[in-house]
């Protein structure tokens, strides 16, 4: 990934990827869900390591949140049956899309479930650290985006104290973030380290599979380039 100028180092501290299937009822077997993760060396959160308890004849397993971990840590599995999810994190934007397509694969090859016909839209959402080079400064950057603005004036009068931006946040216009579509985009300095570093959090929800696994680093560059935009007003 090439950095624009000014910024010093982008690091992601959390990728999530998930897909939700349209169902009455989650159309997954958890316990062959359950199996398939084992045989990529998976080791069951949610379940019982000796195996899957006995259930009443027609009952199903269902699990929400974590169900499984990589050997090494680096990706976790979680289901929300009553939503119809299925989802990835980790701290690896390219490992948790390799699972993820590896999940997707196996469950439509070895468990024969009709997928696509199933989904109701993919998400990933990435949660990243961006540090600016020493003559910028977040604070200063966002507070100057509206500084003069009749509206911060008014608030200011409201709140009894001057007031400023912390964070932007954009989202696509006439969108809702219930839909099955939504984009967005917040950044803000990070509490941490707010004098060198941006927070940075993306969301892409989308049907169009490939909108949202195929080209999942531009989304960091996207917001590295409105970062890099922000020097200007500063």
């Amino acid at each position: 990934m090439q950095l624009e100028a000014g910024i010093r180092r982008v690091r992601v501290e959390r990728a999530h990827l998930a897909v939700k299937l349209e169902s009455i009822h989650f159309p997954l077997d958890l316990e062959d869900l359950a199996d398939l993760l084992k045989g990529r060396n998976y080791k069951m959160m949610g379940l019982p390591q000796s195996g899957v308890p006995q259930l009443p004849s027609g009952m199903r397993l269902a699990v929400t949140g974590q169900l499984a971990q990589s050997q090494d840590g680096a990706c976790i599995v979680s289901t929300f049956p009553e939503r119809g999810i299925i989802a990835l994190d980790g701290r690896e934007l390219g490992r948790v899309v390799d699972e993820f397509r590896y999940i997707e694969d196996s469950v439509k090859h070895d468990l024969v479930l009709d997928w696509d016909s199933r989904v109701g839209f993919y998400e990933i959402v990435l949660d990243a650290i961006i540090t600016v080079s020493a003559d910028r400064n977040p604070i200063a950057e966002i507070g100057m985006l509206h500084d003069q603005s009749d509206v911060l004036k008014d608030l200011s009068s409201i709140l009894g104290f001057q007031a400023t931006l912390y964070g932007l946040r954009l989202v696509q216009k006439g969108q809702s973030p219930g839909e099955n579509s939504w984009m967005e985009l917040r950044v803000e300095p990070a509490v941490t380290k707010p004098g060198t570093d941006y927070l940075v959090n993306v969301v892409h929800r989308d049907k169009n599979r490939a909108s949202v696994l195929d080209h999942p680093d531009e989304l960091l560059n996207k917001a590295m380039a409105v970062v890099h935009w922000l020097k200007r007003g500063a």
